[in-house]
């Protein structure tokens, strides 16, 4: 089976007027940018800097989970005499 990474590399370092296809598509995708297109300003700004951090609400109807006051382990093993 074909390596898809390295079919990749070799199908964006095609050349046409010398200009690798992957040239020639950030070029567009950066012109499209320019143009407006949101997608592909998000689009080259994510690969470039990464997506911006998200933050994720760990929390119940807004409220901070507390955890339990106290906690207890229970030895489960009935042959245990350790």
């Amino acid at each position: 089976m074909p390596d898809i990474r390295e079919a990749m590399i070799q199908l964006l370092a095609d050349e046409k007027n010398g200009k690798t296809a992957l040239d020639s598509i950030l070029t567009r995708l950066k012109q499209m940018a320019l143009d407006g297109n949101l997608k592909a300003a998000e689009m080259l700004l994510n690969r470039a800097y990464g997506q911006p951090k998200q933050q994720i609400d760990h929390t119940t109807a807004g409220e901070s989970i507390k955890p339990p006051a106290t906690i207890v382990f229970v030895d489960t093993d009935a042959d245990s005499n350790k």
